[in-house]
């Protein structure tokens, strides 16, 4: 099956934002690097540079996949397929970057000690790409017309199962994680003996701290 005729339509928003991304995850990204000595200087800064990574390189693949889809005479299906397996991993790739900053404050806010979060960190760097194989798989067995998912059954079923059932626990797992963390600091300052003003201040500010990179 050949790819989709392009919709050029939709080519004017996507190419502005992504590039808007770009630059501003560029911004991010370079302010880190030339601060480095003094910014990176934890794994919850090294979680945040990774996230703030993969949202710049994703940028810039789908500005480049704007390009060849909606402004050349795109009808490759091998290229089809090449683009919908690195739109997978990137959806992994972002939402794996996501889970290891939720991680990270939940971590650090309960205080928990570094053996059993490094042991941690090593299952979840062990299982998110092994799950990350299967529906790659599925693209490399089938042909991907639309550029996202595979064309052919069962290939399309196990590739839609699998991204539906990973991205919903991995969502609920950073939901338990902000969640949490969030109440748990809320109960520890409400227990406290500080300004009702300066606390609410706190809660809102850390509210701010908690989902500024999402």
């Amino acid at each position: 099956m050949s790819p989709k005729a392009p919709d050029h339509k939709y080519y004017v928003l996507f190419f502005p934002t992504y590039t808007i991304g770009a630059l501003l995850n560029a911004w991010v990204l370079s302010t880190m690097i030339v601060g480095r000595t003094h910014l990176l200087i934890n794994r919850l800064a090294y979680c945040l540079c990774a996230a703030v990574s993969v949202c710049f390189f994703w940028s810039i693949a789908s500005i480049i996949r704007s390009c060849i889809v909606n402004l050349t005479d795109f009808d490759s299906e091998v290229g089809a397929q090449i683009i919908a397996i690195v739109t997978t991993l990137a959806m992994f790739s972002i939402t794996s970057a996501n889970l290891f900053l939720a991680l990270e404050r939940y971590f650090i806010i309960r205080e928990i000690d570094d053996v059993t979060t490094t042991k941690i960190f090593k299952y979840a760097l062990t299982i998110l790409p092994a799950l990350a194989i299967i529906p790659v798989t599925m693209l490399c067995l089938s042909p991907a017309s639309n550029t996202i998912a595979p064309d052919l059954s069962p290939y399309s079923e196990i590739w839609l199962v699998t991204i539906t059932v990973t991205f919903g626990i991995l969502s609920g797992i950073m939901l338990y994680l902000y969640t949490s963390t969030y109440y748990f600091v809320k109960t520890s300052l409400e227990n406290a003996q500080i300004d009702e003003i300066v606390r609410l201040i706190l809660v809102r500010f850390f509210w701010c701290y908690l989902l500024g990179p999402l």
